[in-house]
């Protein structure tokens, strides 16, 4: 008798047997360690890098293809690119110059990456465990909007409690405010009101840090009137758009006046000048980059400056904690080579096309819309332009669990098909 069908299954967490549900009770830690770093563990002293985090999503993509994936049938062209990344970041950590943080952390980008993808498309296949994935996310909201709430209070920074970067912390709430929008197109009244109450209460946590990012969900919300003119519940969506710009413009001009339009600003200069110097970087290590996160100030010795606003002095003494370009799309064609950024880019492309067409046609998972997954996708690229998002283990976890959500489109019928039909 098999072993794992001696105990009675619970209807806790999805699943069909006890094996499965095993692999869910190990996804969910994951999914909770990732957000709330409990438990917290050091692996490297002196590393910052949260490897970790990267066993835990290894070990969770482990369990799901040989507990669970086996009898699943896998794309082969998902396969492919997956094997691609794998063997781009490897060389990529051996033609370093700082070998061993490469590698540390090209194992959690490909631990969080492709775990995460690679679990949702085993896991989240069907709808049941979607809504239960949606549940969760919207648990975990709460728990960050809480966390905010009390980090502003204690310390005037929202992410305090947590140890989490902003960029991190807000990368979270965009994504699972995505997925607590979709609540309010339910049909019973607790569920809407509690889709405004989180979507209120997340977008104020983002304006305690006080940072222009408020601009970002208005800005999604018109992308989704652009791009889903079949939704159902259009003229609700208009109206949540124009309170929230209203909100930002206000919160603009109130509080953060001087954030737009400082040439000189730390902020500014350093992502307007490392446009320049990952073209620079990119140009003279084009195959597989400098390394990952490696040292950039031996770079600039034979680098020129280009933006006004700033010395080479200045830069040089940034890049000491600088180790990146502040934007992802630049860090991996700078780090990672030009074949690992154009791969990436082509990948997020094909799957950007099925899911807007999919947003568009108003399809998708009940639970889970492709509109609402399309919502957490562009805000996270649109952030992406910003900072290094997919370098925190846990915004690359999630957005990669949302890439594994988007939905297959169906090919155009056959004429065939179409006269079986008629006849």
């Amino acid at each position: 008798m098999n072993f794992f069908n001696k105990f009675e299954l619970t209807d806790v967490l999805p699943g069909r047997n006890v094996k499965e549900k095993l692999v869910w009770a190990a996804f969910c830690a994951t999914c909770f360690q990732l957000v709330f770093r409990v438990p917290y563990v050091v692996v490297f002293p002196g590393n910052n890098a949260n490897f970790f985090a990267g066993i835990l999503c290894a070990v969770t993509m482990l369990l799901c293809f040989t507990l669970v994936g086996r009898d699943i049938r896998k794309s082969h062209a998902e396969v492919g690119f997956s094997l691609v990344f794998t063997l781009l970041t490897f060389f990529n950590a051996i033609a370093s110059s700082d070998r061993p943080d490469s590698a540390i952390r090209g194992f959690i980008l490909l631990a969080t990456g492709l775990g995460g993808f690679w679990c949702t498309r085993i896991l989240l296949r069907d709808e049941a465990a979607r809504c239960f994935f949606r549940k969760m996310c919207v648990v975990f909201l709460v728990g960050l909007i809480v966390a905010g709430l009390v980090g502003y209070a204690r310390n005037e920074y929202p992410s305090s409690i947590l140890g989490l970067h902003k960029h991190a912390y807000n990368g979270m709430v965009l994504l699972f405010s995505s997925l607590a929008l979709s609540l309010f197109w339910e049909k019973r009244i607790w569920q809407k009101v509690a889709a405004l109450v989180l979507l209120i209460m997340g977008y104020l946590v983002i304006a305690l840090f006080f940072d222009p990012m408020v601009w970002f969900p208005p800005t999604l919300f018109f992308v989704a009137l652009a791009v889903a003119p079949r939704f159902r519940r259009k003229a609700q969506l208009v109206g949540l758009a124009v309170l929230v710009a209203l909100f930002a413009l206000f919160f603009q001009h109130r509080y953060v006046p001087d954030r737009f339009g400082k040439l000189d600003d730390l902020s500014t200069y350093i992502r307007v000048e490392n446009y320049f110097f990952s073209l620079n970087l990119a140009a003279r290590h084009p195959l597989l980059g400098i390394g990952l996160c490696a040292p950039r100030r031996p770079y600039l010795e034979k680098y020129d400056i280009v933006y006004p606003y700033v010395t080479k002095e200045r830069f040089w003494n940034d890049l000491a904690d600088n180790r990146t370009s502040e934007n992802q799309f630049l860090t991996f064609m700078s780090d990672m080579g030009l074949p690992f950024v154009v791969l990436y880019i082509t990948v997020l492309v094909f799957f950007g096309k099925r899911l807007v067409t999919a947003a568009h046609r108003g399809t998708g998972g009940k639970c889970i819309p492709a509109l609402a997954i399309l919502l957490g996708v562009a805000g996270e690229l649109l952030h992406f332009l910003f900072y290094d998002g997919l370098l925190n283990p846990e915004v690359c976890w999630y957005f990669h669990i949302f890439l594994g959500m988007i939905p297959a489109i169906p090919p155009p019928a056959k004429m065939s098909d179409l006269a079986a039909k008629l006849n």
